[in-house]
């Protein structure tokens, strides 16, 4: 007679595993947040120095643009990763081998506003508002492209924001809560929409 301990409890077996999984997959989502945070934080710091000293603001808008470029590398890694782990999403690597040339592209640009603002072609409010015009653009590009609605969404705001900046010097007050804005907004639409590049993916829970 056989010992009825001695059988398999696939139900216990796999418990452990799905809680580490499930662990997991909240760990780069939170990961994937904060990359795009981080952008956002950018993006309004940015918008601020445009709008007080334009010298400062291109230069800033120039050198950070790697940094722009790392944040939306990294999300996207995180979230096709977090993807293949749940049995969706394509190979970890493909968006960013599109990623990167395209950044560096972006970096190319801002390098040449750089060269017209030293040659006296146009001025440093100008360079400002051009630099930030174009991280925008960069950024919602991006976004529909590789990192997704979160992205597209903050750079559609940035370049709104560039135009608002233009028609009102004054708008500090306005930077918080527009920054928390943009963080719920591109929060509800990634959500709730499917991802611009894999719409046919959908969205779980």
């Amino acid at each position: 007679m056989q010992d009825s301990s001695e059988q398999p409890s696939t139900s216990t077996d796999t418990q452990p595993a799905e809680h580490a999984a499930a662990h997991g997959s909240r760990t780069l989502r939170w990961l994937e947040e904060a990359a795009f945070i981080a952008a956002l934080g950018m993006a309004f710091v940015g918008m601020a120095l445009t709008n007080a000293t334009p010298a400062t603001g291109y230069r800033y808008w120039v050198f950070t643009t790697a940094l722009f470029g790392l944040a939306s590398i990294i999300a996207t890694w995180l979230a096709e990763h977090r993807e293949r782990g749940q049995g969706e999403g394509q190979d970890d690597w493909r968006s960013i081998w599109r990623q990167v040339p395209f950044w560096l592209l972006v970096l190319a640009a801002m390098f040449v506003i750089r060269a017209l603002v030293g040659e006296g072609r146009i001025t440093f409010a100008a360079a400002g508002f051009i630099s930030m015009l174009l991280m925008g653009l960069a950024l919602a590009l991006d976004g529909l492209v590789a990192s997704g609605w979160r992205f597209a969404l903050l750079g559609l705001a940035l370049m709104g924001m560039t135009l608002l900046t233009a028609w009102f010097a004054a708008y500090m007050w306005l930077l918080i809560p527009l920054a928390l804005l943009t963080w719920w907004i591109a929060h509800l639409v990634d959500k709730h929409l499917p991802h611009p590049a894999r719409p046919a993916q959908g969205k779980k829970g």
